[in-house]
This record gives C-alpha cells, sequence and structure tokens, in this order.
C-alpha cells in the first residue's frame, strides 16, 4: 500500500471525466488493496467501485462481517486530516450509514487490522 500512499502525494488533474491519471490510480489502488485484503484477512467478497476521483467498496469476512470502506476525492483534502481511507462496518453491501467511521493512512496496514480485528 506505499505505492497507493506515495501516488497520492501527487496532484490529480481535475476534469469533469476520467482522466488517465485518475484511472492508472485506481488500477493501482484496486491491485494494492485487495492484495492485501486477502494477505491479512480471510475474504470472501471484495466489492470495488471507482467514482468521480473517489473510490469505495465493501469487503465480507468468512465469519460474515461486512465492512465499507471510501477513499475520498483525490483532487483535494475531504476530511481535513490528509487523504484519508474511511473503513466502517456494515449490514450489507448496500449499507453506507451504519457502523462507526474510523479514518486511517492507506498504508497503515496494522491500524487497518485493528479497525477490522476489532468489529
Amino acid at each position: 500500500m506505499q505505492k497507493v500512499d506515495t501516488s497520492l502525494q501527487q496532484e490529480f488533474e481535475s476534469s469533469s471525466k476520467l482522466t488517465p491519471q485518475f484511472a492508472n490510480f485506481y488500477k493501482l489502488f484496486k491491485r494494492k488493496f485487495t492484495k492485501m485484503l486477502k494477505k491479512n484477512f480471510d475474504i470472501v467478497k471484495i466489492h470495488l467501485r471507482l467514482g468521480h476521483f473517489y473510490v469505495s467498496g465493501f469487503f465480507q469476512l468468512t465469519d460474515g462481517s461486512i465492512f465499507h470502506f471510501h477513499l475520498g476525492d483525490v483532487r483535494w483534502d475531504c476530511f481535513g486530516d490528509g487523504k484519508k481511507l474511511l473503513i466502517k462496518t456494515a449490514n450489507s453491501f448496500e449499507d453506507y450509514v451504519s457502523g462507526n467511521y474510523n479514518f486511517v493512512d492507506v498504508d497503515d496496514i496494522e491500524k487497518i487490522k485493528q479497525i477490522v480485528l476489532s468489529s
């Protein structure tokens, strides 16, 4: 996930449509995030969504726990504390509102593990 964090340090070109720069970032994020999840957790299902300069999705563990994640608009600091990854529990793959919101650096694998395993 270090490559993802490094990539987030660049300034992203703004546009009303998908840019090649963000498309490449999404491919990198998808590959690295999926690899990190599979390495650290017993994953049943992962669903990623490419948004307008953001990435979000859900993943489910073998015990049935579901988590929602969201990396806000990469063109600017959405949450006032750098470009953070939101991770929270969810009741389904359509639940965007329940659960405690946890913000973490994208390359802080230990904090991600702590959030997921303590839920």
